[in-house]
Formats: C-alpha cells, structure tokens, sequence
C-alpha cells in the first residue's frame, strides 16, 4: 500500500506499508536538490537528542541514492501539525510545549561550546544572498547593503556552535501527545543553538508559518497563543548576553535569507516589512 501526500519542499512523500509498519518515504530527482537532501537524512540520523526531554527525531532507516535520485526512508509518526494542535490545546499543554522547546535549546546549549565568529561570515552569507537577488531589484540590493553594513559594525560575534537543528520552525514540528518530533533538519551557515532560537521565533513572533498554512484556523486564537509562547522563549534566553547581542541581526539575515525564494506578493511584503523592522530596533510586529 502507498499514501502520496503533498510536502512544502517539491519532495516527493509517500507512506508505505511494509508488513504492520509503515514507512515515510522521502525522495527527489532535482539533481540540484539532491546534495541537500542527502545532508537533511544524515543530519536527522545523526542528530544527538536529550534521552529525557519530550523531543523525537524519527529513524532514518536507509538513504537510497543514485546517480539522479535519492530516497530516505523513515519512521512514520502519527501526529498532529501545530494547526491542529494549537486549535484545541489547553493552557497547559501549551505550556508544556514551550517548556519542551525551551529545554531542548538549553540541552543544544549545554553541548554548543562558545567560539568567536568573524563578522565576515556574516558579510559573506548576505553577499551569497545578494547573488540571488536580480542586479535590476534596487530595493532588495539597498536593503542587503544595510544589514551588511550593520554586521561591519560588529568586532566580533561570540556565541554557542555545536548542536542546530538547522530550521526549527513549527511547520517542522510533529505534535504526538506529549512528544514532539522533529523533521526536516538542514545544514545551516553557522551551527549555532542561536539559529534554532532564531528560527523558532521566527514563528511565534512573526507567524512565519502561519502565513505559509493553506487550511483555515482560529487566527485569533493563534496569535495569542504564539505571543505567549515567544514571551517565554524570549525570557528565558535574556539570561545569555549573546543572546540579547545578536539574536536581531541573526533574525534579520534569516529573513533575509529567504527573500530571493519569495514566489508572492504576500511573502515579499512580510519579509521586507519585518527586515526593516528589525533594522529600526523593533521586534514584536
């Protein structure tokens, strides 16, 4: 038996069922794709997880690759999407997930010993960004040249680097119970705990994810129950100096980093309006 369901990648994702179990089959025939996708399964099966905390990580259980495809084959999670969870969780559950979160990052901190990072590698990632960009699209190019020159006013960037998850948004988060399981690792510019916090607050300052979501929902409802999540998160990590220094930039290269892949309208506006936000000093949209 297969089950073809649609993901956000262009990955094609089926479950099959191989006796009583059944198996997430992840493939792609985008030879240019194919090098990261392969880093997404080994990432997965390598990642070291808390053996007490209420993360997951699905098996990788094989990674099939050839000259023009690869397929990785996982453990298949019964689970909900954070739509379907936030729609009828109680407080409390709500606080046991940010709690989950908040130690797993601790746990990605206590593993990430702090290293200096030269500004430039941050020069250097918005000048790979720019790449991307059209020469003719001024706007974006005005607005790159600004944060690069932001990162040149900094003498040095220490923080944790060890343990990412590489994209820690809610869209990759599977909701099982008490358990939330992480999918869609990637490989990210800088392996750094501070990515994941960026990323996750990406979602529940911004709504990232939100806007991506293509079935209806309480929006209300979930506004305030990401606003609660962010004030936690965002307290808890005031405690670590670096944090307070360069979680803003961080988070305004990220957006940054999506820009050239925006397809609408929408995207494009949210993007720039949070950018130049953030650049003003602002946070909360």
């Amino acid at each position: 038996m297969k089950i073809l369901i649609k993901g956000n990648s262009g990955c094609s994702i089926e479950i099959v069922q191989k006796g009583t179990n059944l198996i997430l089959q992840k493939g792609s025939s985008n030879t240019a794709y194919i090098p990261r996708l392969i880093k997404q399964f080994e990432k997965q099966s390598q990642f070291d997880a808390p053996s007490n905390n209420h993360i997951k990580i699905p098996a990788i259980y094989e990674i099939c690759k050839k000259s023009n495809s690869v397929i990785g084959k996982m453990e298949y999670v019964y689970s909900k999407n954070f739509i379907n969870f936030f729609e009828t969780a109680g407080f409390e559950q709500i606080q046991h997930f940010a709690k989950t979160i908040i130690q797993f990052l601790d746990y990605e901190i206590s593993h990430s010993p702090r290293k200096k990072i030269c500004p430039k590698t941050l020069i250097y990632k918005i000048d790979s960004i720019g790449q991307n960009i059209s020469t003719t699209d001024k706007t974006s190019q005005e607005l790159l040249n600004r944060v690069a020159n932001e990162c040149r006013s900094l003498t040095s960037i220490d923080i944790p680097v060890g343990l990412c998850h590489g994209d820690l948004t809610l869209s990759n988060i599977l909701f099982n119970g008490s358990d939330c399981y992480l999918i869609d690792f990637l490989d990210s510019y800088i392996e750094s705990p501070l990515m994941d916090i960026v990323k996750i607050r990406q979602d529940t300052c911004f709504g990232w994810s939100q806007l991506m979501c293509r079935q209806s929902f309480d929006k209300i409802r979930l506004s305030l129950i990401l606003k609660k999540i962010d004030c936690l998160v965002d307290n808890h990590f005031r405690q670590y100096k670096w944090y307070v220094q360069y979680y803003r930039i961080f988070q305004i290269i990220n957006f940054c980093r999506i820009l050239p892949y925006a397809r609408s309208k929408r995207v494009d506006v949210f993007l720039r309006k949070n950018i130049e936000l953030l650049l003003n000093g602002g946070d909360y949209v």
